[in-house]
């Protein structure tokens, strides 16, 4: 994977890179330096290139996309792609948990289980039961820990640094709370 040149923004939208990627294959047409230099940065079939190969290469859209994910730090387009949807569904989530909307958060973990253990919001806040610690929604903590959860001792810590003490009193009970190394 290369080198994260930028950032996605907080609320990315695919548009922006697909908007980016048509730009690029317009100005590779065009051919000024930066943007050969961009395509030889994060193309690999362009690594060793000169301008002048990079110039009379073939240079399709798909070729701009790799460009501008690999720029974003991502291996190819379609691994841009599903971040970026991710992160519209877990903006919906954490939009579910801050509602205390224990159904919506239920139908976006199941339709999505691969967010049971991302953070939402920052590694800090944590994966959604731990986010749903901080608000002391000790429901949706329940749920959430049914569907596989098991970010258990982040969110007691979580659930404790809030005051949220019925959901931290939970979050340790018996079958739940965790054993330090001996």
């Amino acid at each position: 994977m290369a080198t994260v040149s930028r950032g996605l923004p907080e609320k990315p939208h695919i548009d922006v890179p697909k908007r980016e990627a048509r730009m690029l294959l317009k100005e590779w047409r065009a051919g000024p330096p930066e943007a050969l230099d961009r395509i030889r940065r994060s193309h690999p079939r362009f690594r060793e290139a000169d301008h002048e190969a990079i110039s009379a290469g073939r240079f399709l859209l798909n070729d701009a996309q790799l460009v501008v994910a690999r720029e974003y730090g991502f291996s190819n387009w379609a691994e841009l792609k599903e971040r970026i949807n991710a992160n519209t569904v877990a903006g919906l989530l954490q939009e579910a948990i801050h509602k205390d909307d224990r159904e919506t958060v239920l139908r976006l973990l199941r339709a999505n289980p691969n967010l049971l253990h991302i953070p939402l919001w920052s590694g800090n806040w944590g994966p959604p039961m731990s986010h749903a610690a901080n608000f002391g929604r000790l429901e949706i903590i329940k749920a959430v820990a049914a569907l596989g959860a098991r970010d258990y001792q982040h969110a007691f810590g979580r659930a404790l640094l809030q005051g949220k003490l019925e959901c931290a009193r939970w979050l340790h009970g018996p079958g739940r709370c965790w054993c330090p190394a001996s």
